[in-house]
């Protein structure tokens, strides 16, 4: 059930973070990369949580914001 929910958590987080930037707006490349990185640490730590109730939130944070702060800024 965890591995459920937890999938479920990353692809409604995938979705939203895909919206974190419109593409219409003339953000400049700091501002796109403090946005997916805010956007990957939130859904991180999300998904962290669900599958370790202790550490994994931080672990998530962390490794989402810095998936994010990149791919936000491709």
């Amino acid at each position: 059930m965890k591995v459920k929910t937890t999938l479920i958590g990353l692809m409604i987080a995938g979705a939203l973070t895909g919206c974190a930037t419109a593409p219409t707006t003339n953000l400049t490349y700091n501002e796109k990369m403090a946005a997916g990185a805010i956007a990957g640490a939130v859904a991180g730590a999300v998904a962290g949580h669900q599958v370790n109730h202790k550490n994994g939130r931080y672990v998530g944070a962390a490794l989402g914001a810095l998936a994010g702060g990149t791919l936000a800024t491709q």
